[in-house]
């Protein structure tokens, strides 16, 4: 997933961002086999390349109603000065174009968009994605070298449940940014079980501003969940690249 984000406003109170949906990919494995999506281009799965696996085949093209609704699509964030994320606007829009995408899928297509906005269009999915940038500063000063630990926890009763143990490294200073390390270990409590493993990326900020004006970082995490009353082993590896520019 690459967004930009864009600064609108900057107050005591925090930073107003337009966050936009520049491109989503993903490849996902079940017992079921594989599928995936790819904004940019089709997803070529080997898989249905001879047409045999025409449910895998469904399955990719509602992700690709579900995804592709979110593309060049623009919300705005308030994030508070401790990286927190204070609000969230403009979700409606997105969630009602992927309702629409979908609304020739049937109760599958249903089912599914409901399960994708939760993870990664509802507002606790926009703040463990500002926040995975945002919320990882020192509380005190830091040297190059110094590292720190931050812990985070994202979602509700409900909904799929990530914490995060991070321990952040200052590599260097260049010039006007602070290059910063990270690598964490990963806990997912999810409806039928739990997904563990870690995350590494790094993120620049700006030191003038505190701002991170970019961030990358990947994700692995794997478990066994009960699903339909299957035992399955489900692995996940999430990418995430973000960009922030100033509005003049």
């Amino acid at each position: 997933m690459t967004c930009l984000m864009s600064i609108k406003s900057k107050n005591a109170e925090g930073i107003e961002v337009l966050l936009t949906y520049q491109d989503i990919s993903y490849v996902m494995t079940s017992p079921m086999g594989i599928w995936g999506y790819d904004s940019k281009k089709p997803f070529e799965n080997p898989m249905n390349r001879d047409g045999a696996n025409e449910r895998l085949k469904e399955l990719e093209k509602m992700h690709g109603h579900i995804f592709g609704s979110a593309i060049d699509k623009t919300i705005t964030v308030v994030i508070a000065p401790d990286g927190s994320v204070n609000s969230v606007t403009g979700m409606g829009a997105i969630t009602e174009s992927i309702t629409q995408a979908v609304a020739n899928d049937g109760e599958m297509g249903a089912s599914l968009s409901s399960t994708m906005i939760k993870q990664f269009f509802s507002e606790n999915a926009i703040e463990e994605l500002i926040e995975q940038s945002w919320k990882n500063y020192p509380v005190t000063e830091v040297k190059s070298g110094d590292k720190w630990n931050i812990e985070n926890r994202w979602g509700g009763v409900s909904t799929m449940v990530t914490s995060t143990k991070s321990q952040c490294a200052l590599e260097d200073l260049d010039n006007n940014t602070a290059n910063i390390a990270i690598e964490a270990a990963v806990e997912v409590d999810m409806t039928g079980g739990k997904l563990t493993g870690n995350q590494s990326g790094k993120f620049q900020v700006n030191l003038k501003t505190g701002v991170p004006v970019s961030s990358y970082w990947t994700r692995n995490v794997k478990g066994n969940v009960v699903s339909m009353g299957m035992d399955m082993v489900m692995e996940v590896t999430h990418e995430t690249k973000t960009s922030t520019r100033e509005v003049k």
